[in-house]
């Protein structure tokens, strides 16, 4: 990053920044464009991802910061389509190009948002929306496996995601539990669409390259030679995905000659020849759903329509119904309220630390008046002739009316900030323009 972005002349009014640079008080203001960049959440391929606040209006966000040395040197510019213009030859588009290709042009409730692409001399950061629950993998490690009522929620809302995709002629092909991640209230966001594929300029989605994690991707990526139904993988995969879901564990994965499943081969061919099976704790639907997803011919593998109509996920029927432009309004309409939801949260963190401002000085200026008084009486005569008493302890004064209520709103502002579990029934237009 340029040493001019560092900067300190910006005012903290995010409860994330406050946080951070209470608990780093020597740390500097680094800011990457609009951003104000605080901890590191994780490490990539090609570098860090930060969590960031806006200095506008303190939405947090994730920043992935990735060095141009990593992907083509530091005379490497990205190629983006702009809206409306077909994308390159995706066989001759980086890894970095093919995640922003595919997400400038996503609007789903349960896909990560792309906000913007800021390119620097060293780094191009690309800015997604923040998920702050973690990854679905180590929600399921938490409690060993889920409920069917919980998994079923979780799975229509990945399914919903995924079958907005293929609307829009785009195959996931990285379908895992790293790459799903949870909000604020416990929803899915689908991310990592480094090996997404776009079919917006054929008839079918017959592709050729082979890609994704072994232990989620279908047999048919190995044992098959030529081309493949890119829709009919990201079924698998969300197969195995439902699965870990409601077993604690992924499917075939006790093959006593392939312990560590880290032998490609051996892993499909004990799929190809291993009939599934199932912990008794999984109930008959999902089984029978499962069944009809994890089938290793994808000629006889259940299609995503067919998922949808499945019985287990009939209290999500309605969500399966709405088209890709109410799920467009609805993601951009529930984004506006975020962000107001944000900014509302700074104004009231911006109001309550002036009022501790005013109330220290007026503290600072009372116990100056009292110094004075007991510089001009003998302590004694002053306790007795005006009944002062000793001053309480900062931690021991009760908190101000004003603080209280300011706290109070403040954690209600911030409550049901994310995506609520199924799309609204009427999304409207969103009222405010986005990034």
């Amino acid at each position: 990053m340029a040493s001019n972005a560092i900067s300190s002349g910006i005012p903290i009014t995010s409860q994330a920044a406050m946080q951070y640079f209470a608990a780093h008080p020597r740390r500097q203001q680094v800011h990457f464009g609009n951003y104000l960049l605080l901890q590191t959440l994780g490490e990539g391929e090609f570098g860090k991802v930060k969590l960031g606040v806006h200095k506008e209006w303190g939405e947090e966000v994730a920043v992935k910061l990735i060095k141009r040395e990593k992907v083509g040197g530091d005379k490497m510019r990205l190629d983006i389509s702009p809206p409306g213009v077909p994308p390159k030859d995706p066989a001759k588009m980086t890894k970095v190009e093919r995640e922003i290709q595919v997400l400038k042009d996503m609007r789903h409730p349960n896909i990560v948002r792309l906000y913007e692409v800021i390119e620097s001399d060293r780094y191009i950061g690309i800015v997604l929306e923040y998920a702050s629950g973690g990854e679905l993998f180590d929600h399921i490690l938490a409690h060993k496996y889920l409920k069917d009522r919980d998994a079923c929620r979780l799975f229509a809302q990945l399914v919903s995601g995924v079958n907005y995709l293929h609307q829009k002629k785009v195959v996931h092909r990285d379908l895992k539990l790293e790459n799903l991640l949870l909000d604020r209230n416990r929803n899915v966001i689908i991310t990592d669409f480094g090996f997404a594929n776009n079919f917006a300029d054929r008839q079918d989605d017959l592709m050729a390259t082979s890609c994704g994690s072994p232990c989620y991707a279908a047999p048919e990526l190995v044992v098959q030679d030529g081309l493949y139904n890119g829709s009919a993988v990201d079924v698998w995969s969300c197969g195995v995905i439902l699965y870990a879901m409601l077993a604690g564990y992924l499917p075939f994965d006790d093959d006593p000659a392939n312990p560590e499943g880290d032998n490609i081969n051996l892993l499909y061919k004990y799929i190809l020849a291993t009939p599934l099976s199932f912990p008794e704790y999984i109930t008959a639907e999902p089984r029978d759903l499962l069944s009809k997803m994890l089938v290793p011919d994808p000629a006889k593998r259940i299609d995503l329509r067919g998922v949808m109509a499945h019985s287990w996920l009939t209290p999500y029927r309605e969500l399966f119904k709405f088209t890709v432009d109410e799920l467009e309004r609805a993601a951009v309409e529930q984004q506006t309220k975020k962000r107001q939801v944000y900014m509302q949260q700074m104004v009231l963190q911006f109001q309550m630390r002036e009022r501790q401002k005013q109330e220290a000085a007026n503290n600072a200026a009372q116990r100056s008046d009292a110094g004075n008084r007991s510089a001009a009486f003998p302590s004694s005569s002053v306790s007795m002739a005006s009944g002062l008493v000793p001053q309480t302890s900062k931690a021991a004064r009760p908190q101000s009316a004003t603080a209280a209520t300011l706290q109070q709103e403040n954690r209600s502002a911030r409550t049901n900030m994310d995506p609520p579990a199924t799309v609204p029934s009427k999304p409207q237009p969103a009222s405010m323009p986005l990034s």
